[in-house]
């Protein structure tokens, strides 16, 4: 189960992780989220889940490979 603060004063809870991860993909879980660390007793920010990391990094687009245009020769 994962309680989570979606926005200031609204919680809702998971029952598992794929509907976590689907209010994540689904754009109503924000950087600003926070989800509630139990074995700490105290709010974090959703950004430290494993599962938002994860689909975050997806939406990265690898860095371009870097190109040359003109090769030089070292003496």
């Amino acid at each position: 189960m994962y309680l989570v603060e979606l926005k200031p004063g609204r919680e809702e809870l998971f029952e598992t992780g794929d509907e976590l991860e689907a209010a994540i993909r689904g754009g109503d879980l924000t950087i600003q989220s926070r989800i509630y660390h139990r074995t700490r007793s105290k709010w974090i920010s959703i950004t430290l889940h494993p599962r938002f990391r994860a689909i975050e990094a997806e939406g990265q687009p690898d860095p371009p490979a870097a190109t040359r245009s003109t090769w030089t020769f070292l003496h």
